[in-house]
């Protein structure tokens, strides 16, 4: 059986068995509290197992991350895309710090990341003093102390600091940390017409509603066979709905 045809296999029989599994959750828990209770968090860890010991693309995306140790924690077919579509007078904001930090700060002319991990948020600092790339970045620590069961108390502080932007002002909102759903809803305002906005891990099935829903913006996803990154270009005269 060729790579691709496996790959493939593979990649639909992991969403056949998420989306399953997802749907079960919904019903014992309910549809808030699935992605971010602790069954969740045993289904992502299950999921990374089976990807780690029998996927052969993630073999191949390991490699690629051991030939490009500073590109971002993209699908990795997504990266020549995104490349292409910035230019140097962009600003990008982020939530989740890291690669991705250093990898826009050094083809943009201003970044602004919001990280909810204090030693995620030290190393990119670090690493942003070491490149002499701070000047371009803010780096925002707003801590969530879990990745489930999040706290409405730290989650608004996550999501508050886009709210210092004026409406499409954003050429890139990039939503790849915490409070995924909160984050989304938060920075549909404020991506400028003809901005980006990049969804990482945009496979799971609790974000199908939000993109299907999504108005004025034109869809790209990516998959590399261990996640999926989605790329959506917003109208150019009309913005985001």
């Amino acid at each position: 059986m060729k790579f691709l045809d496996l790959n493939k296999i593979l990649w639909r029989t992991r969403i056949f068995f998420r989306k399953r599994l997802i749907n079960l959750s919904n019903k014992l828990f309910g549809p808030n509290l699935t992605h971010r209770s602790k069954l969740a968090k045993h289904l992502n860890n299950i999921k990374g197992q089976l990807i780690e010991n029998f996927s052969p693309a993630n073999r191949k995306k390991a490699k690629f991350e051991n030939q490009n140790p500073d590109a971002p924690w993209f699908a990795t077919n997504s990266i020549s895309y995104i490349e292409k579509i910035l230019k140097p007078e962009f600003t990008v904001f982020e939530w989740g710090s890291g690669r991705s930090t250093i990898w826009f700060a050094q083809r943009v002319e201003k970044v602004i990341s919001v990280e909810g991990n204090r030693d995620w948020f030290d190393n990119v600092n670090n690493e942003l003093n070491e490149k002499n790339l701070n000047h371009k970045v803010e780096l925002y620590f707003k801590e969530i102390s879990t990745s489930y069961d999040y706290d409405p108390k730290e989650v608004e502080e996550y999501i508050s600091v886009i709210k210092n932007f004026p409406d499409r002002s954003l050429d890139v909102v990039v939503v790849d940390g915490h409070c995924r759903h909160e984050c989304l809803k938060a920075c549909i305002s404020k991506v400028r017409p003809g901005g980006y906005l990049i969804l990482d891990n945009s496979d799971l099935p609790e974000f199908a509603d939000f993109l299907s829903s999504l108005q004025l913006a034109e869809k790209k996803s990516f998959q590399d066979g261990v996640q999926e990154t989605t790329i959506l270009k917003v109208h150019p005269t009309q913005g985001l709905k």
